[in-house]
């Protein structure tokens, strides 16, 4: 039982960014969800904006890539539940987390896919994935994209 007590008490004493938050996801763009009203940031990636647009074909042809990725994420999680883990300050809005389907990490998998970068600004965890994406000329890494923090900063809101 004191076991049992003990336990109890770590477990109410860990730190508020160690919580968990899952639950089924609402998409809000290629690396943002909602989970029962909370907002939460991929942690480690960066997506297209929702209004950015990429080239493709031999004409430069343009498209939606930014609602490509949004799909790409919603196609991933589907009608699963997922489970986050906060990463980084606690006090971050909204907060950045670390997601998955069982043992799969959603965040690395948007990079394999090649629908979202490695944020390298916020950690290495996924230049790999990115280096593999890459490599085989996944999602966008077939066509031609401005990377999503330039683009940001050409087109503020």
């Amino acid at each position: 039982m004191r076991i049992f007590l003990a336990l109890i008490g770590l477990l109410f004493s860990l730190p508020a960014g160690a919580a968990d938050d899952s639950g089924r996801a609402k998409i809000i763009d290629g690396d943002t969800i909602e989970i029962s009203g909370q907002r939460i940031d991929l942690y480690g990636i960066d997506a297209p904006e929702l209004k950015q647009l990429c080239r493709t074909g031999r004409h430069g042809k343009a498209f939606e890539c930014g609602i490509r990725a949004a799909r790409a994420l919603r196609d991933l999680i589907g009608r699963e539940e997922i489970a986050c883990r906060r990463v980084g300050p606690g006090k971050a809005v909204p907060p950045a987390a670390k997601c998955a389907i069982g043992r799969i990490d959603l965040n690395e998998q948007m990079v394999l896919q090649g629908w979202a970068l490695a944020a390298r600004q916020e950690s290495s965890d996924y230049v790999r994935a990115e280096e593999a994406a890459r490599r085989v000329r996944e999602g966008l890494w077939r066509h031609t994209f401005e990377m999503p923090w330039d683009w940001r900063r050409e087109n503020p809101e």
